[in-house]
Order: structure tokens, then C-alpha cells, then sequence
């Protein structure tokens, strides 16, 4: 009788295990696209002061800003404002994306979800680095992970020989950039971590219930 039992509830069971597999592929698809767009987006200070610094480097010392041609002063800031735009926009959808990838690792039961969780955090601390709160308050510049091309140009001009100007020049324009890039590389490789332990839960389920 047990074992009659056991043979009619697998297909019920295999339903919901496979139902539990599609939404986990669902999101963790979603989270690939939208990963690789921060990315790309997260990128762009980091090459426009690349592009700034090496044209500073071209011109010679008595120039009072560093020119990187009429194109480029006219693309860069489009760049740098199209790249925070959609990086705000891929941290708002990825927070949504981790906090279902979280709900469905806890409502199944399925493992993974402190991992979905520490993603979920490191990921509003790069929103809260991405939204410009001084701005909004003070109406003056910030310099986080993203900052103004203008800004930039003005401080390469202005960069001193003493070690204390260079150390907060590189801190604002390249060591931000860099900790947002590594905070979106953590809170996926958490995220990561954890639909890949549900997927192994949700294959052992499926292999053990059809036995």
C-alpha cells in the first residue's frame, strides 16, 4: 500500500520539483543578462578616465586642460551618463531578480537561500553607492562610481606631484569605480552560489523521488 502510495504522489512531486527547476532557470537567466549589462555600465568610468588620462599625458604640461578631441568632448559625458543610467536601472531589476531568487529558494525549501540573502544585501549597498544622495542634498558634485567628465578633466589639469593630492585624486575617480565593479561581483557570485545549491537539491529530489 505504501509503495502504491509512494508510485501515485511522483507525479505530483516530479511537478513541483520541475516546476521549482523552471523558475530557478527563469531568474538565474535573468540575473545573466542583467549582470552583464551592470557590468558593461560599471566600466564606463573606469575607460573614460583611461581615455582622459592618457589624452592629459599627450598634451603637453602648460595646457590648462587635457584634450581628447572634439569627438570625444562631446561623447564622453553622453557615455558616462548613459552608463550610470543603466546601471541604476540593471541594480533596481537585479534586486528584484535576487529577492525572487531568494523566495523561491525559501518557500521550496530548496537550499541557498543565505547566499541569495548576502547577494540580495551587497547588492542595495551598490544602490545606495549608485544613488546620488549628496547631490540631491547639497547640489554639489559627488564623486563615487560615477562622477562628471568635466570634474575629471579639471582634476587631471590640476593633479599635484605631493602624494596626498594624487592618493585622493586615484581614490575618487578610480578606486570608487573599482569597489562598485567588485561589489557587483560579489553579490552575484553569492547569488550564484546559491541557485547552483538549489539546482543540485532539485536534481536529488527528482532522482531520489523517481526511485
Amino acid at each position: 500500500m505504501t509503495e502504491t502510495m509512494g508510485s501515485g504522489n511522483w507525479p505530483m512531486e516530479r511537478d513541483r520539483w520541475v516546476e521549482s527547476l523552471s523558475a530557478i532557470r527563469t531568474v538565474r537567466g535573468m540575473r545573466t543578462i542583467l549582470f552583464s549589462i551592470l557590468i558593461l555600465a560599471l566600466l564606463v568610468p573606469l575607460v573614460v578616465y583611461g581615455v582622459n588620462y592618457y589624452s592629459s599625458m599627450m598634451q603637453p604640461s602648460t595646457t590648462s586642460a587635457p584634450a581628447v578631441g572634439q569627438d570625444w568632448q562631446r561623447w564622453l559625458p553622453m557615455l558616462m551618463t548613459a552608463g550610470a543610467f543603466c546601471a541604476r536601472l540593471a541594480v533596481v531589476l537585479l534586486l528584484v531578480v535576487y529577492f525572487l531568487t531568494a523566495q523561491i529558494c525559501l518557500t521550496g525549501r530548496l537550499g541557498g537561500t543565505h547566499d541569495a540573502l548576502s547577494g540580495l544585501m551587497w547588492m542595495v549597498v551598490l544602490m545606495l553607492w549608485l544613488v546620488p544622495w549628496h547631490h540631491w542634498m547639497t547640489g554639489q558634485p559627488m564623486h563615487l562610481v560615477f562622477y562628471e567628465v568635466s570634474q575629471l578633466q579639471q582634476a587631471l589639469s590640476g593633479l599635484g606631484g605631493d602624494w596626498i593630492s594624487k592618493a585622493e585624486h586615484y581614490s575618487q575617480f578610480l578606486v570608487m569605480p573599482l569597489l562598485g565593479l567588485l561589489t557587483a561581483v560579489v553579490a552575484d557570485i553569492r547569488v550564484g552560489r546559491g541557485c547552483r545549491t538549489a539546482l543540485r537539491r532539485i536534481q536529488l529530489e527528482i532522482e531520489g523521488a523517481g526511485k
